[in-house]
């Protein structure tokens, strides 16, 4: 069955949607990992009575400290995303999910930050950073304790408008 998940972006995001500059998105894993485990793989795993697929955490140095295994709230491949747009006359959009991935956010590399919906001004200013803009636009969405400071763990959705 294809799932269907309500997703928010704000409106800046959803031109980046209707442009087609949007094709990921980051969102933060609740709760947060516990801060000695620092290494994450996608398994197989038996959650709320289903099998599906889950990232485990865990850190390989310090097996007694055990693991923390997360589902990905917002769906699997192949499953879908309504966005409700916040802007006036423009109806819901629906994206599909070709990926999902764990990482720190301050992993984001700059074909990703671009793909986040960040402006890439590097044609303009070979200085741009477009790693940094989306910092930026990080700190901008989330406070403590998901700062990029605090570098937390995100699920990296990867989609497609349809």
């Amino acid at each position: 069955m294809n799932r269907k998940s309500a997703i928010n972006f704000n409106g800046e995001m959803v031109r980046a949607l209707l442009d087609g500059r949007k094709t990921q998105t980051r969102r933060v894993v609740k709760p947060q990992p516990q801060s000695t485990f620092v290494e994450c793989d996608l398994r197989p795993v038996h959650i709320d009575g289903r099998d599906g697929w889950g990232w485990y955490f865990f850190n390989s140095e310090h097996p007694e400290e055990g693991s923390q295994i997360y589902g990905c709230p917002y769906g699997i491949q192949g499953n879908r995303l309504l966005v409700a747009s916040p802007l006036p006359g423009i109806p819901v959009i629906t994206l599909e999910i070709l990926n999902v991935r764990v990482e720190r956010v301050q992993d984001i590399s700059e074909e990703d930050a671009v793909a986040e919906g960040v402006k890439n001004l590097k044609g303009a200013n070979p200085a741009y950073s477009c790693k940094r803009s989306f910092r930026a636009v990080w700190d901008s969405i989330y406070s403590t304790p998901y700062t990029w400071a605090k570098n937390p763990w995100v699920f990296v959705l990867e989609f497609k408008k349809v």
